[in-house]
């Protein structure tokens, strides 16, 4: 919807979702990367998106490799983004404990650009992954090990996964 004047610049933006894993497990780190891209013709200035994350996965930290990202309201600031440029915006976190079985969709939308959006087909996006029923292993331990700058070390590990 636009009030008053339509704009004069014009951009197809589009955003993606990707995550680092897709067979995720209860407690499973998972890295989302949030990305939105101007083909152009013009730059878009003012952009906003906001993204959703599931009951079932805890953020960590966030990093806005552009703009800057609210934790609390999932409201991603971008203040241009020229054409034939990209924006991106890195969530960190993990699966809950007790999510195994369950599918979790995590969703992100372009809201707002100074910009008139010739294609509005690519401005939201999800992404989903259900959560495998066989637990996370145990992290590997190692038994204390030192070598030297140029030397090599054999070094294993034993357990499940």
């Amino acid at each position: 919807m636009v009030f008053g004047e339509l704009p004069e610049d014009s951009a197809d933006l589009g955003i993606t979702i990707s995550e680092s894993a897709t067979g995720l497990c209860d407690s499973s780190d998972v890295v989302y990367r949030i990305k939105i891209q101007n083909p152009g013709p013009d730059t878009a200035r003012d952009v906003i998106s906001t993204t959703a994350f599931p009951d079932g996965y805890t953020i960590e930290s966030t990093n806005a490799l552009d703009g800057t990202y609210n934790d609390a309201s999932g409201y991603w600031n971008i203040p241009e983004i020229v054409p034939s440029d990209s924006a991106v915006l890195i969530i960190n976190g993990f699966v809950d404990a007790g999510m195994a079985g369950q599918t979790i969709t995590t969703y992100a939308n372009i809201i707002n650009s100074t910009a008139l959006d010739t294609n509005l087909s690519n401005n939201g996006t999800s992404v989903s992954v259900t959560i495998s029923l066989i637990s996370k292993p145990a992290d590997p331990e190692a038994s204390d090990t030192v070598t030297c700058y140029g030397t090599s070390a054999f070094l294993s590990a034993t357990g499940e996964g």
